[in-house]
């Protein structure tokens, strides 16, 4: 997932140097230096005047469009029901809470296996994806219900994690920040 990230980032900054450099040619000449300046050799593709600008890329998009309006339905299904359970005092912050899904069809299929992406989606600490062949298999139908989510908050993430302070180092972080403080090493 860095290493993804990171390929992204630096994709994104090349075509931002090329498309201002008309504009903010020695800005932009600079950045493009930092972007390259472990590149071997030279020549023509070694200054971003020379750059030719990123071509759009031509691919069918619509099932990805169609996923993400199906979990955004989802989302906002959650966020009202975090909203009426803080509006009721049970919890304070989304954070706070721990969600499960009901869902079934299509929407059960889309989040069973993702609880940790479903959780981040929503801003929660936690999620559970549960089948009920009861709800219907339209994302906005979904059933959710609201508990405050146990252990204890990560004072870096503000997530609440039943496993904390594993590495002597950093022993009130969870497991996740742990990680992305050490680069990725094992407690």
């Amino acid at each position: 997932a860095r290493r993804s990230a990171q390929t992204a980032i630096h994709q994104t900054a090349e075509g931002l140097c090329v498309l201002l450099a008309p504009i903010l040619s020695h800005t932009a000449a600079e950045a493009w230096s930092h972007l390259h300046s472990g590149a071997e050799g030279g020549g023509a593709a070694s200054h971003v005047l020379l750059q030719d600008f990123p071509a759009p890329r031509e691919r069918d998009e619509s099932a990805l469009l169609e996923r993400w309006e199906r979990l955004l339905a989802v989302r906002g299904v959650v966020l009202k029901h975090l909203e009426e359970a803080r509006a009721q005092k049970q919890i304070g912050s989304s954070q706070e809470a721990h969600v499960e899904i009901r869902a079934s069809g299509g929407t059960l299929e889309l989040l069973r296996g993702r609880e940790a992406f479903a959780a981040e989606l929503c801003i929660t600490s936690s999620a559970s994806v549960v089948e009920d062949a009861a709800v219907p298999a339209d994302p906005s139908q979904v059933k959710v219900t609201v508990s405050r989510a146990g252990g204890e908050k990560c004072p870096r993430c503000w997530n609440y994690r039943l496993h904390q302070g594993s590495d002597p180092h950093h022993p009130g972080l969870c497991l996740r920040c742990t990680r992305a403080v050490t680069g990725g090493a094992e407690p």
